[in-house]
């Protein structure tokens, strides 16, 4: 997981689509700085891109903050109102 952030944050953070395409090229930048297994670098290139989704997010959806919700709430009442 440290390997897959450490890539996103240094390819200035790609959409996860690009990112997977991107992990082959970054694998000699990636063994320089971590020591993964054999097994640890296979799964890194087969992670899909949801499951990069999913990691970078912190494995649960991310509930926005009050004032946001509040916000939403708002723009939600304006646009059903007719006036």
């Amino acid at each position: 997981m440290s390997a897959l952030q450490a890539v996103w944050e240094a390819a200035d953070y790609p959409w996860s689509v690009r990112l997977k395409a991107l992990l082959p090229e970054w694998m000699p930048w990636i063994r320089r700085r971590f020591r993964l297994t054999s097994a640890t670098e296979q799964q890194l290139l087969r992670i899909s891109a949801r499951s990069i989704d999913y990691r970078l997010r912190g494995g649960e959806a991310k509930v926005a903050s009050p004032a946001l919700r509040a916000h939403q709430a708002e723009d939600a009442a304006e646009a059903s109102d007719p006036a």
